[in-house]
């Protein structure tokens, strides 16, 4: 870019067409990626924006279910047999109780 055109007697500059044509382009150039540099700071600001948000629902989470792990890191075995329990499909769980109430004798008719 310093060897660029040539200092007239009147202080001004004077430029060939094929160094115009280069000046034009690096001018294009530059502007196309002040464009693209905003797009890319504005992304990266919604980006920000969207990580901040799903950070604090992630910490909400967790401290939700801190007390389940808790359970679950002191006594495994308890935690899973309880939750199989509760997550069994509702048809398994009634027939389960129905089985329960055969060994009891309470189904039985007279």
């Amino acid at each position: 870019m310093d060897d660029i055109g040539k200092r007239t007697f009147l202080g001004n500059y004077s430029l060939t067409e094929e160094e115009f044509s280069k000046l034009k382009k690096q001018a294009d150039h530059g502007y196309m990626m002040d464009v693209e540099n905003r797009r890319l700071k504005e992304e990266l600001s919604t980006a920000k924006k969207e990580t901040a948000r799903w950070s604090t629902k992630y910490h909400d989470l967790w401290y939700d279910v801190k007390p389940y792990l808790d359970a679950l890191y002191r006594a495994p075995e308890l935690v899973r047999s309880f939750l199989e329990k509760i997550l069994a499909p509702k048809q398994e769980r009634t027939m389960d109780v129905q089985q329960r109430n055969r060994k009891r004798g309470q189904d039985v008719e007279l």
